[in-house]
């Protein structure tokens, strides 16, 4: 299996399966700017350690953690050992998650031994996986991603239904304002003013405000200012798009406002932050080759 060639500076991929090759006793870790990482032995004995301890981590097992707090992989000296992993950025799913799923899985990210879940080989999760990895190579792309998406979010199906409650017919806005959250998408909050939301709740604009503090611990206006400022962060990152033409898409009309808010939130101005974060294209042509060895291992083609 051939070393892959990688840019001098490692960039960070989301939804895209990935091959490392460790040696005897090496030792693999997330990357931390990884919410969540899953990750499966495809071959090798190594051991799975976590806030709870060590476990065994052998050929099929496999895992979902947070971060690199929430663990990593050592290697057995007896021999080498393959992974294959990928990574989930929730701020990166806006249009899909809804506030209170990116809330809950975030917030179980920072929950220490939760943040780690291990699968035995044996485990419907596991084999799942193996499956959607045996066939990454005779899928569509964008197929797979979704495969890979749908492991992820299995893993927390459950605990998400719980956080529901069914809608009666009569409910309080309290029960109203707890199905909403769990609806509308992160894009939609972030358009959506107070008043609609208040009236979809049947509630006064008062009273969602404060239902809304209670549930995330924020007002509903820094939230809403949080997610257009990921938003323009993504759109400086991935897009030639002129900072105004960022701001308006943003959800700001005036750009001296957007400067502010966006320095204040991230401690430089949007051109500052677009200088430091160049989009991955332009950082392939401007990188010399190189190959970049994760501690204990190299990164594998397959």
């Amino acid at each position: 299996m051939a070393e892959s060639i990688l840019p001098s500076v490692p960039v960070e991929k989301y939804l895209e399966l990935g091959d490392w090759s460790l040696r005897p006793a090496g030792e693999w870790t997330p990357k931390p700017t990884s919410t969540w990482t899953l990750l499966r032995v495809a071959s090798g004995t190594g051991y799975l350690q976590g806030p709870a301890g060590v476990l065994e981590f052998s050929s099929g097992d496999a895992a979902c953690l947070a971060g690199e707090l929430a663990g990593g992989v050592r290697v057995s000296q007896l021999g080498p050992m393959r992974i294959q992993s990928f990574s989930i950025a929730t701020e990166l799913l806006a249009g899909l998650l809804t506030p209170a799923e990116r809330y809950y899985l975030d917030g179980a990210a920072r929950q220490g031994r939760s943040a780690l879940r291990y699968f035995p080989a044996a485990h419907g999760l596991a084999q799942e996986f193996a499956r959607v990895a045996e066939a990454r190579d005779s899928t569509n792309p964008l197929l797979f991603r979704c495969r890979l998406l749908q492991l992820f979010v299995g893993i927390f199906a459950k605990d998400l239904d719980e956080q529901i409650c069914p809608t009666p017919k009569t409910v309080l806005a309290a029960e109203r304002f707890r199905q909403i959250i769990f609806e509308i998408p992160e894009a939609g909050l972030r358009n959506c003013s107070l008043a609609d939301l208040a009236r979809n709740c049947r509630c006064s604009k008062r009273h969602f405000s404060r239902l809304f503090r209670n549930f995330f611990g924020v007002s509903i206006r820094q939230k809403q200012r949080d997610l257009r400022l990921e938003r323009a962060k993504l759109l400086l990152q991935e897009s030639d798009a002129k900072v105004i033409q960022v701001a308006l898409e943003s959800g700001y009309q005036h750009l001296s406002l957007f400067n502010a808010m966006f320095k204040k939130h991230f401690g430089m101005t949007p051109t500052e932050w677009r200088r430091q974060h160049p989009r991955e294209t332009k950082r392939l042509q401007r990188s010399a080759q190189g190959k970049i060895e994760p501690e204990g291992g190299v990164k594998s083609s397959v």
